[in-house]
């Protein structure tokens, strides 16, 4: 099949990039499957054309995805079923973006590993893909406009907006340590991760490290696997296990499957008579 194509451009706007990380516009054209990283951040669509699925545990099928939806920060991988061709926004929010009145607007789900509700967003002008996207590039400034109004206000919890920082620290590596930060005790620390993110702190952090670590691995992995231990890891074999654990794909296989320029997205290309 055709290799799906990404196009990717960061917010600019001073305002928005303070929670929006990165819009990514997807245009697939044949049948795929494909599967998420835990990347430590929450993320929302819309869809101009086409559909996908998502896998549902619970049913153990999968089930079809509304226009516009989202899913939370968190530890499990997802998978999605690609069966036409698609156009899709895709959105990457920082943790902090929960933080802003509005935030429920954009990204209308809960915050939890189940499969979240859906319902459409609210509140957002009417945009086409001619408003934003030329062909061959983003136009930030059109989506910044676009999602401006819902991240106007300020933000109200300091130590929550102190914690998420942290958490996208190198330096800070363990529970201790980011407890020591915020000079709050672990017990403390625990309800308000596991209340915000329905993430205990070790799982973050473990999260956030192993994002870091496939960005870093991802251009050159055979070289440069060595230099990971500075990430945090004991040794090879320690990450090797948190691949697996975390992807369900030794390193190796994991970065055979990242075909897009995006670090935290498998592809596994299928016939469409495999697609059923």
């Amino acid at each position: 099949m055709d290799t799906p194509l990404l196009f990717e451009a960061n917010a600019n706007h001073p305002i928005v990039k303070r929670f929006v990380e990165k819009y990514q516009f997807y245009r697939i054209d044949r049948p795929c499957y494909l599967k998420t990283v835990p990347n430590g951040r929450m993320e929302c669509w819309k869809i101009f054309s086409g559909s996908f699925e998502i896998w549902d545990d619970s049913k153990n099928s999968f089930q079809p995805a509304p226009t516009t939806g989202g899913y939370p920060a968190t530890q499990n991988s997802l998978l999605f079923r690609i069966r036409e061709q698609l156009f899709c926004l895709n959105i990457k929010l920082k943790l902090n973006a929960i933080l802003a009145p509005a935030f429920g607007k954009l990204y209308p789900v809960r915050l939890s590993t189940d499969l979240p509700d859906f319902k459409e967003i609210e509140d957002l002008a009417e945009i086409a893909i001619s408003h934003f996207f030329d062909g061959s590039a983003i136009s930030s400034t059109v989506l910044d406009q676009w999602i401006l109004g819902l991240f106007s206000s300020a933000l109200s919890d300091k130590e929550l907006e102190i914690l998420i920082q942290l958490l996208g620290t190198p330096e800070i590596q363990t529970v201790a340590e980011l407890a020591n930060a915020l000079q709050m005790n672990s017990k403390a620390l625990h309800r308000k991760t596991k209340r915000y993110f329905d993430l205990s702190p070790k799982e973050l952090l473990s999260i956030f490290r192993f994002e870091r670590t496939a960005a870093y691995l991802k251009s050159d992995f055979a070289n440069r696997l060595t230099d990971a231990l500075q990430f945090g890891y004991y040794d090879q074999s320690h990450f090797n296990k948190e691949s697996k654990r975390i992807t369900g794909f030794s390193p190796k296989q994991l970065f055979e499957r990242m075909s897009l320029s995006t670090h935290d997205l498998m592809v596994f290309e299928v016939e469409p008579d495999v697609v059923e």
